[in-house]
C-alpha cells in the first residue's frame, strides 16, 4: 500500500525491490556454499576426532592421555594448534 502513495514511492520501491533481489542472489550464490562448506569441514574434523578419541580408549599406549572420571582428554600442542587454525580458517 506504501508504494501505490506516489510514483516516487513506487520508483523507490522497485528500486529497493531490486536492490534485495540482488542480496538475495548473493546470499544464495555466494554466502550459503561458503556456510555449507564451513559446517561439512568442521563436522568432518570433529567426526576425525571422535573416531580418533575411540580409538585411544582402546590403545594401551594411550591410558596417560585421558581421565574418564575426570572426563578430559590431553592432546599435544600442535594437535591443537592445527585444530584451532582449521576453526579459524573457515569461521564466517
Amino acid at each position: 500500500m506504501a508504494c501505490q502513495i506516489s510514483d516516487e514511492a513506487m520508483t523507490q520501491c522497485k528500486d529497493h525491490f531490486k536492490e534485495l533481489q540482488k542480496a538475495s542472489e548473493v546470499f544464495r550464490n555466494k554466502t550459503v556454499p561458503k556456510v555449507n562448506t564451513a559446517f561439512e569441514t568442521k563436522f568432518a574434523a570433529i567426526n576425525d576426532m571422535r573416531s580418533k578419541l575411540s580409538c585411544m580408549a582402546c590403545d594401551p599406549r594411550m591410558a596417560n592421555a585421558y581421565n574418564i572420571p575426570a572426563k578430559n582428554v590431553r592432546i599435544e600442542r600442535d594437535q591443537y594448534k592445527e585444530f584451532a587454525q582449521n576453526v579459524i580458517e573457515y569461521h564466517l
